[in-house]
């Protein structure tokens, strides 16, 4: 899991990049168990993602991101460049934290650091073993009373854990029958084990004290000294010095890895005919609950109101009708289609061609084009679908000339009014708007000369905040009427976003030359943090109980 800020970074970033070109997440989706976490992961551009996990040890990502920590790590090589990839990570220890690192290229601005860093749990599980009776069916000590012992034994990955239950009690009398052969439970609760695997391996046996006779009620041999140091791979039965013993073994596999409980079907132990025989019945319940809760959505699919497209690139939306519509640009123009794969229909819109389209989808599903050409120039084609009108293009409708040159990709931003605003920056560095409408407007400047990428966002009260790179190491920021323009140090970095939070601050983010992304509050004293310094783990909950066995033999 991510902190928020760094979560809004990134969902700020994702946004971004589909005009900037930036390598960004689209979504992340992360499912857990007691032994696997599992992500998928969507990306703004094609790639092959590299995905780290790290064992988290201090809870600082700075100390603990490093080699010695190395979990594993997935690169899905063998699907090759793509934008959606599922990677899993098994083999893990239950109620643990990690913390993952995703990498990936593609975009026209290169990223060699992080796409993403965060963390994440696995969850927690509960065994909980527990019988009513133990039925001997035959007592080895012939002539002589018989004093049997019942184990319990599981083993996990970390090695043997057992328990006993049932005192030693006189049961024979004189010959190989058992005169009472039914164990009662002994009062106390059941025996379990927390943080458990996937699979688990039980063992119940029995011990026949043979010294009985002689110690006159000494215990000089307390038995149990032939439980196997190693899950064995079957039942067995023999004898020690002074004991008798026999076991039977059940395997429980793929344990419920989903949080609830779960009563699994009872299991019977019965050993093979010999010396010393027995049954008994085990109920087993199986809990998994969440340690650390964290959202399964880390970055929820996110849909983008601006697209950049270049030809060949499309991209899929919703119309007024909620019906889905595809946007393409190719080298003969603008096409829209009806989404439909098994009967697809498409449209094209006549208009300039080789050029680069930015597609605005606003509410209520109207759809607003403004295409870019390889001379700088602008052109209109508004509220395509027609406002609800119907899954079709509205016909006819005319492509309106915005001007220009223009040297970086347009922006549109709503306004306090609910009026569309295009920005743009041209060939001298000026930053100009005006309204996107079909009405014949002047454009006007607002700020300047800038050199690099623009961003900007809306705000709850009040215009829209821009941001742009003047080429000599500052980025300016100001509002869309074109006041208050304030220059920010950018100490090297890259402008690639900029967002704002419910109670109205502002941040930039940039990314340096490794591709590391850096954000900085818009305040006079604020400096510019790496991301991955915000990404702190979370303290351990404090009814949260420790991973621990059964218990030691008693």
């Amino acid at each position: 899991m991510t902190s928020p800020l760094a979560l809004r970074v990134t969902e700020a970033v994702s946004a971004a990049a589909a005009v900037l070109q930036v390598q960004a997440i689209t979504r992340l989706r992360l499912d857990r168990a007691p032994q696997t976490l599992r992500m998928r992961i969507e990306l703004r551009f094609a790639s092959v993602p590299v995905v780290e996990l790290f064992r988290m040890v201090s809870g600082d990502p700075r100390v603990d991101m490093v080699p010695a920590n190395l979990e594993a790590v997935r690169f899905p090589l063998t699907s090759g460049p793509g934008t959606s990839f599922t990677v899993a990570f098994g083999g893990l220890r239950p109620a643990s934290r990690y913390w993952y690192r995703i990498t990936a290229g593609g975009g026209r601005v290169a990223r060699h650091g992080a796409l993403i860093k965060g963390w994440a749990a696995t969850l927690d599980r509960l065994v909980e073993f527990d019988f009513s009776v133990a039925t001997l069916l035959m007592d080895g000590d012939g002539g002589s009373p018989g004093e049997v012992q019942f184990y319990a034994v599981i083993y996990d990955e970390e090695g043997e854990r057992r328990r006993e239950f049932g005192d030693r009690e006189s049961r024979s009398d004189g010959g190989d029958l058992p005169v009472s052969p039914r164990y009662i439970r002994p009062a106390g609760p059941p025996f379990s084990l927390r943080g458990a695997p996937d699979d688990l391996t039980l063992l119940c046996g029995a011990d026949e004290d043979d010294q009985a006779d002689l110690s006159f009620g000494l215990n000089l041999d307390i038995g149990g000294s032939w439980i196997p140091d190693t899950p064995p791979a079957g039942p067995d039965s023999g004898e020690t010095e002074n004991h008798d013993f026999t076991y039977a073994v059940h395997r429980l596999t793929d344990l419920p890895g989903t949080p609830g409980s779960t009563e699994l079907t009872p299991v019977l132990f019965r050993t093979r005919p010999g010396v010393l025989a027995f049954e008994a019945v085990w109920s087993v319940r199986v809990s998994v609950f969440d340690p650390y809760p964290t959202p399964r959505e880390v970055i929820p699919r996110l849909t983008p109101r601006q697209r950049l497209l270049a030809p060949g690139e499309g991209a899929r939306l919703r119309g007024p009708d909620r019906r889905r519509h595809v946007v393409a640009l190719g080298l003969e123009g603008v096409r829209i289609g009806s989404g439909r794969p098994d009967r697809e229909h498409w449209r094209l819109l006549e208009g300039p061609r080789r050029a680069r389209v930015l597609l605005h989808a606003g509410s209520e599903g109207r759809l607003d084009l403004v295409l870019w050409d390889e001379e700088g120039l602008l052109y209109g084609l508004l509220d395509v679908l027609g406002s609800g009108a119907g899954d079709e293009p509205v016909e006819g409708a005319p492509w309106i000339r915005l001007d220009g040159p223009f040297i970086a990709p347009p922006l549109i931003l709503l306004d306090s009014k609910d009026q569309l605003q295009l920005f743009a920056i041209d060939h001298h560095g000026s930053l100009r708007s005006r309204p996107l409408d079909p009405e014949p407007r002047e454009w006007r400047a607002i700020g300047g000369p800038f050199r690099g990428n623009l961003v900007g966002w809306t705000t709850l009260e009040g215009p829209p905040i821009l941001a742009a790179e003047d080429g000599e190491g500052r980025i300016w920021v100001g509002t869309t009427t074109g006041e208050n323009w304030v220059p920010i140090a950018a100490d090297q970095h890259r402008l690639v976003a900029g967002f704002g939070t419910a109670d109205g601050a502002g941040w930039l983010v940039a990314t340096d030359d490794e591709g590391s992304l850096w954000v900085r509050q818009l305040k006079p004293d604020s400096s510019w943090e790496e991301l991955g310094s915000l990404e702190k783990a979370p303290e351990a909950p404090h009814d949260a109980l420790q991973a621990s066995g059964c218990g030691d033999h008693e």
